[in-house]
């Protein structure tokens, strides 16, 4: 890098900050001389924006800055699950009135306490080294695990826990509030602000769903619709370090769907309840972008094998 490029770049960074200008920087020059500067910068805005743990991308910032996010990974049958310490909280559960917005998602305080979600959505690798069988449709190992009931992810789990009994941690579904949690890493706008703006809409850039369909005329409509479920690191994570939290599949969630909430999104439901309705959230590939809000609500019958859906490990 010449002299006068390194004047340039140094003037627009402090003249001129944002965070997507030192996220830029540090993607580009993660050893560059401006490497503290950016990554302190950075820091600022995840303080004022979050009150969880600040978040520098390790994909782009790994020799810049030690992540100060916490991932543990446990290994079953030489096959590993990254899950994420998230740091738990109070938040708004629900919407505030918004386009598309529907009246199951009444906004109101939730506390969760601390937990790990999984880095990434289950994967067809990870399936077979815990059952030993490949159900999902659309194959490759890297791409998530659909065609799987909410049935057939208890008996996946129970075998987990089996395998890692040692640890003294038990692996489960999250509960509807965690996945909002993790899934808003403390914004509260319709989606999740990829692109550092303001949430009001998702483009194809960052999530994988049906973009045959416009949401509110904010442009998430074009004609790169990918038709099928995508690898499980795909496109950009939140801040907690999640990727795909919303589109590609929906996801299972441990929670009784109620139309109402009434303190079920909290809990996760017994396996043996007679409920047959449970919570998926997050959208899928298969549906246009409404489905995609951080508060959308869907609900399917607890044995349905669909390849629109899969699901993401909490772990306590």
């Amino acid at each position: 890098m010449t002299l006068r490029l390194k004047e340039c770049i140094g003037q627009a960074l402090k003249k001129h900050p944002s965070e997507q200008k030192y996220r830029a920087y540090l993607e580009k020059y993660p050893d560059g001389e401006f490497k503290i500067f950016a990554v302190d910068e950075l820091k600022k805005y995840d303080e004022t924006t979050s009150s969880s743990t600040p978040y520098v991308n390790p994909n782009t910032a790994k020799s810049a800055i030690k992540s100060v996010l916490k991932t543990e990974t446990i290994t079953v049958n030489g096959v590993g699950f990254d899950m994420i310490a998230i740091k738990g909280g109070q938040f708004q559960m629900g919407s505030n009135p918004e386009s598309e917005r529907r009246s199951n998602e009444k906004q109101h305080d939730v506390t969760v306490t601390d937990f790990q979600m999984g880095k990434y959505e289950v994967t067809q690798k990870q399936w077979q080294a815990v059952m030993n069988d490949t159900p999902a449709h659309f194959k490759g190992d890297n791409l998530p695990v659909e065609q799987v009931s909410w049935d057939d992810t208890q008996v996946f789990i129970s075998k987990l826990n089996q395998a890692t009994a040692k640890t003294g941690h038990k692996f489960s579904l999250p509960t509807e509030a965690q996945w909002e949690y993790a899934a808003r890493a403390g914004t509260n706008a319709s989606f999740y602000p990829y692109d550092g703006g303001k949430g009001d809409c998702i483009s194809t850039m960052y999530a994988n769903f049906d973009s045959n369909h416009d949401y509110n005329d904010c442009g998430a409509k074009n004609q790169n619709a990918v038709g099928k479920t995508m690898a499980v690191d795909s496109y950009k994570p939140n801040k907690f370090g999640l990727y795909n939290i919303t589109g590609n599949v929906w996801e299972w969630t441990c929670s009784v769907y109620v139309e109402n909430y009434d303190g079920s999104e909290a809990s996760c439901d017994s396996v043996n309840a007679p409920a047959s309705l449970r919570v998926v959230r997050g959208g899928s590939w298969f549906v246009p972008p409404e489905w995609l809000r951080l508060a959308s609500r869907g609900s399917y019958i607890h044995t349905a094998r669909v390849d629109y859906i899969g699901f993401r490990l909490s772990r306590m």
